[in-house]
Formats: structure tokens, C-alpha cells, sequence
């Protein structure tokens, strides 16, 4: 059961780690703040990076944080934008009259204009105007500081859309507090049906209780009187900081609902990402026009992010694992060669004993033969000297030991009388056997003068031959 267990763990952990995971990024900006996150979505939805700074400009916090050449979905504020409109610092002065003529409800001053009176059906056109203008000025900032722009988002609508797949069949009002608006979306039955920005925040609900309720009291009951609904909306999902707000709404009779993960910093980015990396197909992309060579980037950045991700560690892993297999192999290797050189060097000792034995059984054998056939050199020398006759002397004396024991004896005779009489001795010796005359021969002048001259007239030379061993 355990080895069962064992293996489909190991294939599920192959599984995850076959198993590429997708990544999107989102930024916004908003005045001096800058906030980016990073999504990964493999079994689940992850963060990998998430950061809030202000006091930075975009190339500044581009540098900080390393993020250059990062594929990221935007989503342009457009407060900041529509404040330097009406300050007159986008446009000149003599467009500016009749721009805002043709975009502000009638009879409105310009002086008096604000996103909340524009976002009225007479100012919708001049909110789209203002928002392209937003979307080319953040996109080409962004190009211009290394970033990529893969997307550029619908602003809070992100939100409701990336709520809406959060909270299917839900029927209620989602409210984000950030310190001085609120961001409002409605949800009827899991499907975005409005939203809006209400300069009401956190800082207005520290000061006034009433005046927060009222401001979001108006919006909630102009809708719920707009759309006719017979009941009036009860539920409210509460995205803030301070947890009174969410408890002030509980005590006004509304249902109160908290999201995880979901602050009022990263709502927006992190319901951007999200839409990016779940629902590519599904959201709206503002972006005018994307470039050939951004495509053709975002397909080397995918190839190269995929390399360093996925085929470089396992790259590593195959030369980590090839490596201890070639250690493993060049230590059996080598412990095969020391047991190959030891079994030669037995081998050779054994061989070298084998000979030296062998060469010792020769030895043996002939000591033995020599025993068997009681041949010592001492006994035959007693024999000779026995069976020697008188005036006769020996010059030479040689035995040889081989299967029998061979005696050669080369001497001298005062006459030929003395030869016989040697050979008649040496038969009557029991350890000689075979004895038979080889030579005869007379000495000449020359070797008579060696032996002191005439007087030795007569001498014989004569040689022997016989084998020893008893008869």
C-alpha cells in the first residue's frame, strides 16, 4: 500500500512539474503612486510580486525594480488627466472653450466641471475623449521606460468582471474604500450591470459617518430606483482597510461580505492580472494598436521566460543527474580495475609459485631417483678407489645425474696390464654397473716428458664408462 501511495504521489509531482504555469502582470498609476503585481496560475491562482510605492516616477520605479522588458497590462487614470484638461495644460487656449462647450451639459461652467457631472450621458463622450487621451500618454510612457504593454484594461469595470467569476449568482453591491472615493460596482446575479467612481472614502467616513452613508446611500438607491428593482439591494461585499466601515454597513441592515486577498491598493491591478491571465478571451482590450515587433517580443519573451523557467533547470537537473551517474560509473570503474590488476597479480604469483613448484618436484624426483638407487657421490668414490689396481691413477673423475646416474673416469696405466685389471676391479664394485672401456691409447714423447721422461715409457691412457646403482 505505501509503494501504491509512493508512486502516485511521484506522478502527480511529475504532472506539476511537466506542467507550465501562465503568468500576467498588471500597473497603475495614479498620481504619485505606482502599484504593480504579478499573477501565476499553474493549479491555482499565486502572486509573485506585489508592490506599492509612491514618490516615484514610472521610469524610477521601472529601474528600482528591475522590471524592464515586463509584459504588463495598464490601466490609465484618468482624475489626473481630466484635472490638467480643465487647468488648461493638455490643450491650448483657444480649443479649450469650445471643447468643453461640446462636451459639458448645458449651462454648466467649466470652472465647475468634475468626473462626477461628466459621467452624466451629456459628458460620456468627453469621458471617452479624456480616457483615450489617458490610454496613448500611459501607453507610449510605458514603451518609452522598457516596459510592454500586452493589454490595456476597462478600469473598474476589471473589477466587477474579476468579481463577477468570484461571486457567481450574486446579486449586490461590491464596494473598494480607498481614502478619498470609493469605487462602486454592481453585481446582479454573477454579471456586471454598472459601476461608478463616488469621491467618498476612508477619510470622509473618519470625519463624518452620515455624510460616507449618504454619499453612498444616494448611489445604491438612484440605481435600485433606476433599474425598478422590486427590492432595494441588501448585500454588500466590503473591500477597506478599516474594519469599521464593513461593521457600519452591518449595523445599517446590509448583508456584509469580505473578499480574501482583496485590498484597497490592489483591487484594481490584481482583478487586471486575473482578467489577463483566466480570461484573455473573454475581456476588453483598449489597446489602439499593437505593433509587429511588440508581437514578435512578446513571443521571444514567452520563449525565453519558458527557457529560464523550465528547460535551464531542467537542463541542470539532466547534467546534475549525468554527472553522478558517470561518478558512480568511474568509481565501479575503478574498483573493477583495482580487482582486475589484484586477480593478475594472484595470477602471476600463482604462475611464478606453479613454475618454482614444478622446478622443486624436478629436484625432488631426482633427489629421490638418487635415494632409490643409493647413489652418493662419497659411496661411489669408495668403490673406485677400492676397485683401483696398483700403478694406476686417475686424471678424471665426473658423475652425471640424470634417470641414472652416469660415471665417467679417464686415468692412466704404468702398462697395458693395468687396464684390465681396472675393468675387472670396477665389475667386482656393487654400486657400478655397465662398465665398459670407451678409449685405450698410448702416451706420446711429448706427454712422457710431462711425466719426467723415460722411466715412464709404456704409460696408458684409457677412459671408462658405467652407470651407478647396486647390482
Amino acid at each position: 500500500m505505501k509503494i501504491l501511495n509512493l508512486l502516485r504521489s511521484l506522478s502527480l509531482s511529475k504532472r506539476r512539474f511537466f506542467k507550465i504555469p501562465k503568468t500576467a502582470s498588471a500597473l497603475h498609476v495614479e498620481g504619485d503612486a505606482i502599484s504593480f503585481i504579478k499573477l501565476s496560475h499553474s493549479e491555482s491562482v499565486e502572486t509573485i510580486a506585489e508592490i506599492h510605492e509612491r514618490g516615484l516616477d514610472l521610469a524610477a520605479f521601472v529601474k528600482k525594480h528591475g522590471l524592464y522588458h515586463e509584459a504588463v497590462t495598464l490601466v490609465p487614470e484618468e482624475t489626473e488627466l481630466f484635472n490638467r484638461i480643465v487647468d488648461k495644460e493638455e490643450i491650448g487656449d483657444g480649443a479649450y472653450d469650445n471643447l468643453m462647450a461640446s462636451f459639458l451639459p448645458r449651462g454648466m461652467d467649466a470652472e465647475a466641471a468634475t468626473l462626477d457631472n461628466l459621467s452624466l450621458p451629456s459628458g460620456r463622450h468627453f469621458l471617452s475623449f479624456i480616457r483615450h487621451s489617458a490610454e496613448e500618454r500611459l501607453h507610449s510612457e510605458a514603451k518609452m521606460n522598457g516596459l510592454y504593454v500586452e493589454r490595456i484594461g476597462s478600469g473598474i469595470s476589471e473589477i466587477g468582471f474579476a468579481l463577477s467569476k468570484s461571486l457567481p449568482d450574486y446579486t449586490g453591491a461590491v464596494l473598494v474604500v480607498k481614502r478619498l472615493k470609493s469605487l462602486i460596482i454592481i453585481l446582479e446575479k454573477g454579471v456586471l450591470a454598472e459601476h461608478e467612481v463616488i469621491h467618498v472614502g476612508a477619510a470622509h467616513f473618519l470625519e463624518s459617518l452620515e455624510y460616507y452613508h449618504s454619499e453612498i446611500s444616494k448611489f445604491l438607491s438612484l440605481y435600485w430606483e433606476t433599474k425598478l428593482f422590486k427590492e432595494r439591494l441588501k448585500s454588500v461585499v466590503v473591500i477597506a482597510e478599516e474594519p469599521a466601515i464593513a461593521t457600519s454597513f452591518q449595523e445599517a441592515g446590509y448583508e456584509v461580505k469580505q473578499l480574501e486577498g482583496f485590498t484597497p491598493e490592489n483591487a484594481l491591478i490584481k482583478s487586471m492580472a486575473m482578467n489577463s491571465l483566466l480570461y484573455s478571451d473573454l475581456v476588453i482590450d483598449h489597446l489602439p494598436q499593437i505593433e509587429p515587433e511588440l508581437k514578435q517580443v512578446r513571443v521571444a519573451d514567452f520563449v525565453s521566460e519558458r527557457l529560464l523557467r523550465f528547460v535551464l533547470p531542467a537542463a541542470a537537473a539532466l547534467l546534475i543527474l549525468a554527472l553522478t551517474v558517470f561518478a558512480v560509473f568511474q568509481g565501479l570503474s575503478h574498483r573493477f580495475e583495482k580487482k582486475m590488476v589484484a586477480k593478475h597479480k594472484l595470477i602471476n604469483h600463482l604462475s611464478a609459485l606453479i613454475h618454482e613448484n614444478d622446478k622443486l618436484a624436478k629436484d625432488l624426483a631426482a633427489a629421490e631417483g638418487l635415494n632409490a638407487n643409493q647413489v652418493s657421490v662419497s659411496s661411489v668414490m669408495e668403490g673406485v678407489a677400492k676397485g683401483l689396481p696398483e700403478q694406476v691413477w686417475l686424471r678424471e673423475f665426473r658423475l652425471i645425474q640424470e634417470d641414472k646416474a652416469k660415471l665417467f673416469i679417464e686415468g692412466v696405466s704404468q702398462n697395458e696390464g693395468g687396464v684390465p685389471k681396472t675393468l675387472s676391479g670396477f665389475d667386482n664394485i656393487k654400486s657400478l654397473r655397465e662398465v665398459r672401456l670407451s678409449y685405450t691409447q698410448k702416451l706420446d714423447k711429448k706427454e712422457l716428458d710431462r711425466f719426467g721422461g723415460g722411466r715412464f715409457v709404456g704409460l696408458t691412457r684409457f677412459g671408462l664408462e658405467c652407470t651407478t646403482g647396486d647390482k
